[in-house]
């Protein structure tokens, strides 16, 4: 359980970093330097990481599974993420499905942001692994 909210922790960090910088970027991009970020949309950020979080931490330290499975919840995760980012950017009002381009755009940071966070995630995971597992072939060998 510990290990989970660990993970939560990490994750929450991540993708609220994530979407306050695309966030950033698209005001910047449609307003220019007179961007300004709403409150509510900084409280909107942090409630959707806390979600993405939370659900990462359910669905992704299931601890061993085959790759097979680790895909299938991966891509599950995405397409529930995606879902939840997309219905507050509705909400919200950021996006709307008449204008196609503000929707390709911010489905494009959402799609990015998500697959960053998983591929940092990921890559530090497997990292932390390699090093354990180093470390465990070092005490073997001295302890023979």
């Amino acid at each position: 359980m510990k290990e989970k909210l660990e993970t939560a922790k990490l994750m929450f960090t991540r993708f609220t970093t994530q979407f306050l910088l695309l966030d950033s970027i698209a005001h910047l991009l449609y307003n220019g330097k007179d961007a300004k970020i709403a409150a509510l949309e900084v409280f909107m950020i942090i409630a959707v990481s806390s979600v993405c979080a939370f659900i990462y931490a359910l669905l992704l330290t299931a601890g061993e599974v085959s790759k097979k499975v680790m895909s299938v919840l991966q891509i599950s995760y995405f397409v529930i993420i995606n879902a939840i980012v997309l219905a507050v950017g509705i909400c919200l009002k950021l996006i709307s499905f008449t204008n196609i381009k503000t929707f390709i755009i911010f489905e494009s940071f959402t799609v990015g942001s998500i697959i960053i966070t998983i591929l940092y995630s990921y890559r530090n995971s497997s990292g932390m692994a390699k090093r354990m597992n180093e470390k465990l072939k070092k005490f073997k060998e001295e302890t023979n």
